[in-house]
């Protein structure tokens, strides 16, 4: 009888701890990150004989084991890994559509429409070479093709400079993060050896290490009482209770990140490069040093064809004054590119005759227009840059969109273990309140029967 009291106590005990959980589940439907929690129980067996040897194999009641936090650890490495992808294609993507719009493509105001209006300039001052305000226009048009290419330098170092701006900024997220993880790492070891539930520490501690493989694709090992490794291609950004320092190393080419301090127990790696793949520093990391200066050099590459070849034909005829023409253009890339000033002061000074004619000839200004129909020349391959470019933005963009599609999947199928269904715990709220219910009437039924016991000894 009196063992009937501690059963129905631990069974009012383990339900009114089961409706906690429950309301505590609701409570955080909408907080990110959370993980929904569940009271794990056990049955407490029976090892007392009684005086006269009969073992009623009756249990006496129900132990409360813990609350474990419901996650599938599966889907949760899974989940940091496209994540980390994710952001590395995004990052990628982004990056190709900041380079299209650099070169507007296609547009009035793009290089290659400014670069056909040059060339019809030249082909109208054939036409009229000894028109002042034909040959002024040559000259503007000229401007205009310089200003289309040094705008697209232009744009091109301010990605870099910006992507470098997010890279340190991601970094020092990383760091802060890290530390953050090794301080909850030592806080959660003392709650576990207490016997305690750092549920609430265990959901920190993992939204901070999604962030982290957002920005650097991270594993994460487990180590002992709780602590995890927080490891970066394979090196330990967090092992317990120490985290250890990124840092970004600009100051050579290509940009490297390098470990600040020894990240392994027992290998010391302090300087040494700290190789980041994917993740948003990832992606940062390949437009930094390798899709911007791509295209950079495509372009400088176009830029240099298109300065060497106007300048070929302008230095093979003569000015209206009868002098041997100048470089029509100055520099040697898109960056450096400019109309000769000598020239732009002056349109008399633009050659438009052959070598040897009269001042009103214009057989250089028309081959200087045929120019443009050059197999291999600067307007061929400034079409073939844009047909990269826009091939590998296209591509680029498909990838993200399919790496999200799977992204989303993974999260939807991460969700329904670790998320909270409203559903779910308003039946089991139900179900525990039952549950509390009978356990309540049970005590109240042995009260009832030891006081007629108790009436009956009187």
């Amino acid at each position: 009888m009196f063992q009937g009291l501690n059963t129905s106590l631990s069974a009012l005990y383990s339900s009114r701890l089961a409706l906690e959980t429950t309301g505590n589940n609701i409570a955080n439907v909408n907080t990110e990150g959370y993980s929904r929690q569940r009271v794990r129980q056990s049955e407490i067996n029976n090892s007392f004989v009684s005086f006269h040897g009969n073992d009623s194999n009756v249990g006496v009641g129900v132990r409360v084991e813990d609350i474990t936090r419901l996650r599938d650890q599966f889907l949760e490495a899974r989940g940091l890994t496209e994540h980390s992808r994710t952001e590395e294609f995004q990052r990628a993507a982004d990056t190709l559509a900041t380079i299209e719009l650099a070169f507007g493509e296609p547009g009035e105001n793009g290089l290659q429409n400014q670069l056909s209006e040059f060339w019809s300039s030249w082909d109208k001052l054939a036409s009229n070479p000894g028109d002042l305000a034909t040959r002024s226009q040559v000259l503007e048009l000229g401007q205009s093709v310089v200003s289309n290419f040094t705008q697209a330098s232009s744009a091109l170092t301010s990605l870099t400079a910006n992507s470098m701006s997010v890279l340190k900024s991601d970094v020092d997220q990383i760091n802060a993060m890290a530390q953050n993880i090794a301080d909850l790492n030592l806080a959660i070891q003392s709650d576990t050896n207490a016997g305690n539930s750092p549920n609430a520490l265990l959901d920190q501690r993992d939204r901070l290490i999604a962030g982290i493989s957002k920005l650097a694709g991270v594993t994460v090992q487990p180590t002992k009482a709780g602590s995890v490794a927080v490891l970066v291609n394979g090196y330990a950004l967090v092992r317990d209770d120490r985290a250890v320092r990124l840092q970004v190393d600009d100051s050579g080419s290509p940009v490297q990140l390098r470990w600040d301090g020894d990240n392994d127990a027992t290998t010391t790696n302090e300087g040494n490069p700290a190789l980041v793949t994917s993740g948003d520093i990832g992606g940062l990391m390949t437009t930094i040093s390798g899709t911007v200066p791509k295209y950079r050099a495509l372009l400088d590459g176009v830029a240099a064809k298109f300065i060497s070849t106007v300048n070929a034909q302008h230095t093979a005829g003569q000015d209206k004054n009868g002098v041997a023409g100048l470089n029509f253009f100055t520099g040697t890339n898109a960056a450096s590119i400019a109309v000769n000033p000598v020239v732009a002061a002056d349109p008399q000074r633009i050659a438009a005759a052959t070598l040897g004619a009269g001042s009103l000839d214009a057989e250089n200004a028309r081959k200087m227009a045929d120019l443009a129909n050059l197999v291999s020349g600067a307007d061929s391959d400034y079409r073939q840059l844009i047909n990269i470019l826009g091939t590998e933005s296209q591509r680029s963009t498909r990838q993200y969109e399919t790496q999200n599609s799977i992204t989303n999947s993974v999260d939807a199928a991460r969700d329904s273990v670790s998320g909270v269904s409203l559903d779910e715990e308003m039946t089991n709220m139900v179900r525990f309140q039952h549950s509390y219910n009978a356990a309540a009437k049970y005590l109240t039924v042995l009260n009832d029967t030891m006081d007629s016991l108790m009436g009956m000894i009187r």
